[in-house]
């Protein structure tokens, strides 16, 4: 052995040694007092991906719509709660919807048969299962580079439709004033909505204010009501790989021995965050005002959006079986809060959790998660199938419980393993 390679060897021997010596200095006590952290909890904060927008397609952020009606002014075309025929047609509609909600103009404010007018013509027509911002919309439906429009409110419904002059509109009423709205946009875009009526033939759609039910005059009525799967309900074990899958999409250790049990159930404390997890399946998140859960503190309304939206695929998402995720609402609170809800749904028909009013809350100041509330649930798909009360049936015992003229919307709500169908006022 040549003395150049017996001192390559030492070299290597000593690195070894050094790093075998810090490792046992950084798991003894002398490092957590000096630092005030574990060295598991510190290797993991730094394998952690961070939930940035450049990990989030526009995609997975964009809601799609439950009910889309296309209407010559003659005849009308709708597809509602079925995820892969609405899902085929919102392909074909979404880029002119984006360049809609990008040419907009401000908004005015118009009478409801201004609004009945609208929906009586040649149009397009998008009904989405939650509210949904309109800024951010116009964010993540926009193209590249383009910068979106600033438009207030929230939605649950869209209307395009042309302008006696050729200009293409933007109908919609604001959830969150109650106002009808609409905005002139491009007449360019005119055209590109006529091209699309020949590709779908009339089906035998009405709104309800065609007809004499007391019913939401934009209620999208079919010949049949929805046939819709009966689904098997259960919890989530929050135990192993689910556990460990929680922890470490909330930034915790997930190998970390702070926990406890109490009645209520398991108890993880890291740093000043808390995370409590009830048998159940209801889990609540409590910052203690470390920076855990954090974003860029300019960020969007759809890149928080999206970073809660993440944060929620992650969690209740991964687990919920044939069930989807929805954004239900996002609002400011009155101490200035940002509230992001997402749902379950399947087929976009919302699903209520047993003991909850949605999957997942986030709350978001400054530029970090303050809190959140997670119910984790899972729901399968049954082959059998349950066909609704007609409209005109719910319509009339909707009158007896003084609920006429509400909204209608199919979904699930109950409690038990299995779940039918059935007509909600959400």
């Amino acid at each position: 052995m040549s003395r150049r390679t017996l001192e390559a060897g030492k070299s290597i021997l000593i690195v070894v040694l050094v790093l075998i010596a810090a490792l046992l200095i950084l798991k003894t006590p002398i490092y957590k007092e000096m630092t005030g952290e574990d060295l598991t909890q510190s290797l993991h904060r730094l394998t952690v991906p961070a939930v940035t927008r450049s990990t989030l397609t526009s995609d997975q952020s964009s809601p799609v719509p439950s009910v889309i009606v296309i209407g010559t002014g003659h005849a009308r075309y709708a597809v509602r709660y079925d995820d892969r025929t609405v899902g085929r047609v919102y392909d074909e509609l979404h880029p002119l919807l984006g360049d809609v909600l990008r040419a907009a103009e401000a908004p005015r404010t118009v009478s409801e048969s201004e609004w009945l007018t609208a929906l009586s013509g040649s149009n397009i027509y998008l009904l989405y299962p939650g509210r949904v911002p309109l800024d951010a919309l116009s964010d993540w439906l926009g193209s590249d580079g383009a910068p979106p429009a600033s438009l207030p409110g929230s939605v649950r419904c869209l209307l395009l439709c042309p302008d006696a002059d050729g200009a293409l509109l933007l109908y919609y009423p604001d959830e969150s004033t109650g106002e009808y709205c609409v905005c002139r946009t491009s007449p360019a875009l005119t055209g590109r909505l006529e091209t699309l009526y020949p590709n779908y033939p009339e089906n035998g759609a009405l709104f309800a204010y065609e007809t004499n039910l007391p019913l939401a005059p934009a209620t999208v009525l079919l010949p049949e009501p929805p046939a819709c799967p009966v689904l098997t309900a259960a919890s989530v074990d929050l135990t192993d790989d689910t556990l460990s899958d929680l922890l470490t999409a909330l930034s915790f250790n997930p190998r970390t021995k702070a926990t406890y049990s109490t009645e209520e159930g398991r108890v993880v404390v890291e740093g000043a965050s808390v995370l409590r997890i009830a048998e159940s399946g209801l889990v609540t998140y409590d910052s203690g005002q470390e920076d855990r859960l954090s974003f860029p503190g300019n960020a969007s309304d759809a890149d928080r959006i999206g970073y809660a939206r993440q944060l929620a695929a992650r969690t209740v998402g991964a687990h919920c079986g044939d069930a989807t995720l929805y954004l239900m609402d996002a609002v400011t609170d009155d101490k200035g809060g940002y509230v992001i809800r997402f749902g379950y749904c399947l087929d976009g028909l919302p699903i209520l959790p047993e003991g909850a009013d949605c999957a997942a809350c986030f709350r978001l100041t400054e530029d970090r998660v303050d809190t959140c509330t997670l119910c984790y649930r899972s729901y399968t798909r049954t082959d059998t199938l349950f066909r609704l009360l007609p409209e005109a049936q719910a319509a009339a015992a909707m009158q007896v419980l003084g609920e006429d003229g509400a909204p209608l919307t199919p979904g699930y709500a109950g409690s038990g393993p299995s779940l039918e169908p059935s007509w909600l006022v959400l």
